[in-house]
């Protein structure tokens, strides 16, 4: 082994570490990797508000009919169901639970709507919709329309957000 300027011998690396100058390279590329996969990804999906807006127009107006369809599929169709229902519009009727303002952010309003049987949804108002929730009272027939966004099941309600309320009998 040669020596440096001031005598000492240099140790060779060690077989399966990394050079620093690897390394660098290594970063490099992933970088440059991420960065051309970012610029040629077609994105086809609009994101707000952490959910996926895919269509205007409701695909579901009946949440009875949605259920039956839902619970006709295995759990591993249900899943897959899902992905495809995500972000799409929906309108559903039924009765009001509660009203509430969320704990966390005084300004997002909450109802949570009984759609039948033991469904529930969790509905997040959209932060144009000017109403007055104390004037929402329990049992109230209700309309609603908005993203879906969260998936319900045996314990858990379905989840609607930036809805608006349609009609309120």
């Amino acid at each position: 082994m040669e020596g440096n300027a001031w005598g000492m011998k240099q140790v060779p690396e060690p077989i399966g570490r990394i050079s620093r100058w690897s390394m660098k390279r290594i970063v490099f590329y992933l970088l440059l990797c991420l960065f051309v996969s970012g610029c040629t990804t077609k994105q086809t999906d609009t994101v707000k508000n952490n959910s996926v807006t895919r269509t205007a127009d409701p695909i579901f107006t009946d949440f009875n009919s949605f259920i039956t369809k839902y619970n006709s599929k295995t759990q591993v169709q249900q899943d897959a169901y899902w992905q495809e229902l995500k972000g799409h519009t929906v309108q559903w009727s039924g009765s009001v639970n509660d009203a509430y303002n969320d704990s966390t952010n005084k300004e997002q309003k909450r109802i949570i709507v009984h759609v039948g049987g033991s469904n529930f949804l969790k509905v997040n108002l959209s932060k144009e919709v000017n109403v007055d929730l104390s004037k929402l009272n329990k049992g109230d027939s209700i309309t609603i329309r908005g993203t879906l966004n969260e998936q319900g099941g045996l314990l858990q309600s379905w989840g609607i957000s930036e809805a608006t309320i349609v009609n309120k009998k």
